[in-house]
């Protein structure tokens, strides 16, 4: 007789997992992999198997194909705490791992139940693939998890009952913790929470579910589901909405970025690059001096004016980019954030950030930071681009417009939808910024090289405005 090993996760669940336990006695293996639960689960699943595995929880599709790993049967099938096997379908399952006749996974019919109503109709049509041959199938997504299976699937017409919650507060419960998970993944997908798809979605959602699937037909507990479903969609967008405005998930989700594209970057600077020479011009008597760059990338920068004598440290939120900095340029570098520099007040001679800015989400906390960490005769120096630039190549077009172009077309720095876009900026919203944390503050239109060579290079000449960079220097910082 061919064995069947039944994997199960949890987390206090004490109130169910012993009908789910009790559905699937006849198991030849049980495997249960716990993610932290304090109340008796642990004790009542020693009733039924001594395999009992704890593990952090990371995301479901980890913690279950952790306990698929423990199997020791080639067929599987994965039960939720809420669920309860049918005797036919478990006589189902018995008949199909003995004849699968080509099939490496079967899908099972759900018959799902709300606050003791069956859900016939919203929540009827459900076949979720629980069966598998182990090898042949892998949970993917981390949450609302699904498999992933390499072959011909079956399916079985035996029921496996789904008790949902059974009371409107472990509805709410449970709605606040799986909307957590799905915020981030609405973000990990590139998914923007936007105003719109908070106000349409949810209605859309009690729509489909009451009137388009008839809910309407299973009654109160019909209702009821297709209200909390709407509710959950709203509550799942505003905290992705909330998330997606977070500084520090915002800091973290722009390092990875730079993370994977770090091989799109240069590792050497041209000596005569226009910024290069603004820069040194800005900073005088760099021997021996104490220099900060702010978001150092590969450390092209800090590695040239390490060359000229100056005492050079870079920081950057991309761990890649700083292997680089270290393997490729002269100075020090460390990772850490720009709005929470791990240095003593005082430290260094001339602070600087070339294209940073543009990544920053919390641009004023970052100023604030560069001024702390001044002498008070120190020089800060930011060198970024104009928003109101025209193309070198393209007489007359708008720089923002290619940005916005290219932004559309999923080609630019950040994938459409990303949590976060690269900001372009005023001259004079800057300045009014760092004049809260500086005494003195500078700002002019840089003229590149690029302009200087180009057909329309008079209209840069003679009108800084439209030049693609600025920058401010700024000096007395203030100590707030």
């Amino acid at each position: 007789m061919v064995k069947v090993s039944v994997v199960l996760i949890t987390r206090n669940e004490e109130s169910r997992i012993r009908k789910a336990l009790g559905s699937v006695r006849w198991a030849d293996e049980i495997i249960i992999v716990d993610s932290g639960s304090s109340d008796n689960t642990l004790k009542i699943a020693g009733e039924f198997t001594d395999k009992v595995y704890c593990r952090d929880f990371d995301d479901f599709s980890s913690q279950k194909n952790f306990a698929v790993s423990k199997c020791g049967n080639e067929w599987v099938l994965s039960l939720d705490a809420d669920e309860v096997v049918s005797e036919r379908l478990k006589s189902d399952i018995q008949r199909a791992v003995e004849a699968p006749e080509g099939r490496v996974a079967f899908a099972v019919k759900r018959v799902n139940r709300l606050f003791g109503g069956v859900l016939l109709h919203s929540g009827g049509g459900d076949y979720p693939v629980r069966l598998f041959l182990r090898g042949k199938a892998r949970f993917v997504q981390p949450i609302h998890e699904y498999l992933h299976v390499d072959g011909k699937i079956g399916r079985l017409e035996g029921e496996l009952i789904h008790n949902s919650t059974a009371d409107i507060v472990s509805e709410y419960r449970k709605t606040d913790e799986y909307t957590d998970m799905e915020a981030v993944w609405l973000l990990k997908r590139n998914i923007r929470p936007s105003l719109l798809k908070m106000i349409f979605f949810p209605p859309a959602v009690f729509l489909k579910l009451y009137f388009a699937k008839m809910g309407f037909l299973d009654g109160m507990a019909g209702l009821i589901y297709a209200a909390v479903s709407a509710r959950y969609c709203f509550v799942k967008y505003v905290k992705a909405r909330k998330l997606s405005r977070d500084p520090v998930y915002l800091e973290r989700a722009i390092g990875g970025r730079f993370d994977a594209l770090s091989g799109r970057f240069p590792d050497s600077l041209n000596a005569s690059d226009f910024r290069l020479e603004y820069l040194l011009e800005s900073f005088p008597d760099l021997a021996g001096r104490t220099v900060l760059e702010v978001g150092c990338g590969k450390g092209r920068f800090t590695g040239a004016l390490s060359e000229k004598g100056a005492r050079c440290t870079g920081v950057d939120i991309s761990s890649e980019l700083l292997a680089e900095a270290r393997r490729i340029n002269k100075g020090t570098y460390l990772k850490a954030s720009a709005v929470n520099l791990p240095f003593e007040e005082g430290t260094f001679d001339y602070v600087f950030s070339v294209e940073v800015i543009e990544h920053i989400p919390d641009m004023e906390k970052m100023f604030r930071e560069a001024g702390r960490v001044l002498k008070k005769d120190g020089i800060f120096v930011v060198i970024d681009k104009n928003i109101l630039s025209l193309n070198n190549r393209r007489p007359f077009v708008p720089n923002v417009f290619i940005k916005k172009y290219h932004e559309i077309k999923n080609d630019w720095m950040y994938p459409r939808g990303f949590a976060y876009y690269e900001k372009w900026f005023f001259r004079k919203k800057v300045s009014a910024m760092l004049s809260k944390y500086f005494g003195k503050v500078e700002a002019r239109y840089m003229l590149s090289d690029a302009e200087t060579v180009s057909g329309t290079s008079l209209l840069f000449k003679r009108m800084p405005l439209f030049r693609h960079f600025i920058l401010w220097k700024a000096t007395e910082p203030k100590r707030v």
